[in-house]
């Protein structure tokens, strides 16, 4: 089952609160990620930014594949190669 994309889609559900992050053009028929509005609540600005952003680095085969270094440290530190020109 396929369910990275580089094309990602976030919606906000204002009925349930969720924040939602969809991999198009991918074989999951709901979200790859919900983010409850009690687990926002509980976040800074900061922190939620990080948050989402990490998810959707992780959801793009592209992005994924040039920071897996770093995504998968175990201290955090850059990349051994330098990311892609053109960014």
């Amino acid at each position: 089952m396929n369910v990275l994309s580089d094309s990602i889609l976030i919606k906000f559900q204002p009925s349930t609160g969720k924040l939602e992050i969809h991999a198009l053009y991918s074989d999951l028929k709901r979200p790859a990620v919900e983010i409850a509005c009690d687990t926002r609540n509980g976040m800074s600005f900061e922190e939620l930014s990080k948050f989402i952003g990490e998810r959707i680095v992780i959801l793009s085969p592209s992005l994924r594949k040039e920071y897996e270094d770093y995504l998968w440290s175990p201290d955090g530190s850059p990349p051994k190669k330098a990311p892609s020109e053109g960014r």
